[in-house]
């Protein structure tokens, strides 16, 4: 076998390795609301000052998806912290329950700044599909919405 394919399988097998790791959340199954699927998962970046806040909210249609169980170590280390939250589907209570749930998780997370090392100044939403839109949506937001 010659030298750079030796090379090139080593490089594939490490990379594989290093896509396979999932980080837990640092906490997890948190409710921030009074129904059994108002929860979220947040995994805390370590850091002297508040990070920046990525939160993630799942699509389906608002009949089906999941919030993250794991997170991928690659993106935890481009320095900010990480949540995912679940919100009430379609099936158990019709829009605009998903709408609120969305953004009541943000107003929760928001009072686990400082507790949770993030600033809560600089939050943003990323999402798929149904959960794309649930933050982009109209809604009770408080003062500080999505810039």
């Amino acid at each position: 076998m010659s030298k750079f394919f030796l090379t090139s399988l080593l490089y594939l097998l490490c990379s594989s390795l290093s896509f396979a790791q999932k980080i837990e959340p640092t906490y997890g199954q948190v409710s921030y609301g009074p129904h059994q699927d108002m929860t979220l998962n947040f995994w805390k970046v370590e850091s002297k000052k508040p990070t920046p806040l990525l939160v993630h909210i799942h699509g389906g249609g608002w009949l089906g998806g999941k919030k993250n169980e794991t997170a991928n170590p690659n993106e935890l280390k481009k320095g900010y912290s990480f949540a995912s939250i679940d919100y009430r589907l379609a099936g158990v209570k019709l829009l605009p329950a998903a709408v609120h749930d969305a953004a009541r998780a943000i107003q929760f997370l928001r009072t686990k700044a400082k507790e949770w090392n993030f600033d809560p100044n600089r939050i943003a939403v990323i999402g798929g599909s149904a959960g794309c839109l649930l933050y982009t949506s109209p809604s009770p937001r408080d003062k500080r919405q999505s810039r």
